[in-house]
């Protein structure tokens, strides 16, 4: 809530329905389902979407904005160079993605 200058018959301001909510004691909005098949559903159908390029296996979310492989066996996203002397260097890195902003909502909406 922000600092306002008010007229004699006003005792508040608020400038969003959030602060609104908090100051008369009112619970947060919670967008997350209270169903647990939909939220199954949900979770299944986020994560499909999100595939390691790797092993092909679903990313799991890690927080944030953040999906990583979380399979064992998958070394990561090969790649391969050469060298000076003409070797042939193989080298692996994590296979992750980094979400959108309304990707990171969506994700810590039905994980969190």
């Amino acid at each position: 809530m922000k600092n306002y200058r008010l007229s004699s018959g006003t005792k508040e301001h608020y400038t969003s329905l959030a602060d609104l909510r908090e100051a008369w004691g009112m619970k947060p909005i919670v967008k997350k389902t209270s169903d647990k098949e939909k939220l199954a559903k949900q979770q299944e159908k986020f994560v499909s979407k999100h595939i390691c390029r790797a092993c092909g296996q679903p990313m799991t979310f890690i927080h944030g904005n953040v999906m990583a492989c979380k399979n064992l066996k998958c070394k990561g996203i090969e790649i391969k160079r050469e060298d000076k002397e003409g070797n042939v260097i193989t080298s692996y890195i994590n296979s992750c993605e980094i979400l959108n902003e309304k990707g990171a909502e969506i994700a810590n909406n039905i994980f969190n």
